[in-house]
């Protein structure tokens, strides 16, 4: 848990302090314009999250299912921590572009596939 950022920390990382410039920027040479931040696909405020299963396998890999069994409390705390870092990060961005949220959806996207032969 160490090595993930706090969420104090993460509107400091450069990625989102490079989309906050990026955010402003377009705010100044396209005024009037409604800018679809990260997190959002369009103007309709509904806010787009892998869901916890899936972010946490992209952070830790496999070895997550295993600590589903193993060791439960440490996904429990990776994945407050997701969450609360998705807030922070929606409630940012939702702020940065006025663009009021209007709903989330959470797209669970870590299942399987088994080859057919």
């Amino acid at each position: 848990m160490q090595d993930l950022p706090g969420a104090e920390d993460l509107l400091n990382h450069p990625l989102i302090k490079l989309f906050d410039e990026q955010i402003e920027e377009m705010q100044e040479s396209l005024p009037g314009r409604t800018i679809i931040p990260p997190f959002f696909w369009d103007r309709s405020g509904r806010a787009t999250i892998h869901g916890f299963i899936t972010t946490s396998f992209k952070l830790i890999g496999d070895t997550v299912f295993i600590l589903l069994f193993e060791n439960p409390e440490f996904v429990e705390a990776v994945h407050k921590r997701i969450e609360e870092w998705y807030r922070i990060l929606i409630l940012h961005f939702s702020e940065k572009t006025k663009l009021p949220i209007t709903g989330i959806h959470i797209g669970e996207c870590s299942g399987g596939i088994q080859q057919i032969r």
